[in-house]
C-alpha cells in the first residue's frame, strides 16, 4: 500500500448513517468509513488499519456529512 494523492478512477462513494464510505470491487478495507484528513483540507481514502501508518500532516478520521459541509464552506 502506498500513500499518494492520485485521482481515483474506480470505486463508489456512499453514506452509512451520516458517515461517508468508499468501496471498490475486489478491495477489502478494515474500516469503510476511515479517511485521512490532511493539511489544506485534503481528504484521502485510508486503505489500512486505523492509526497505522498515518501520513505526516494527516489525522485518521471518520468523515461525516457535517465535516464535508464545513469543508465546502471554507
Amino acid at each position: 500500500m502506498n500513500f499518494a494523492p492520485t485521482k481515483n478512477t474506480y470505486g463508489a462513494f456512499a453514506f452509512q448513517g451520516d458517515a461517508l464510505t468508499w468501496s471498490a470491487p475486489g478491495l477489502t478495507r478494515p474500516q469503510a468509513s476511515a479517511w485521512y484528513v490532511c493539511e489544506n483540507q485534503q481528504l484521502f481514502i485510508n486503505l489500512g488499519a486505523y492509526l497505522s501508518g498515518t501520513p505526516t500532516g494527516c489525522a485518521d478520521q471518520t468523515v461525516s456529512v457535517l465535516v464535508l459541509f464545513a469543508m465546502s464552506n471554507d
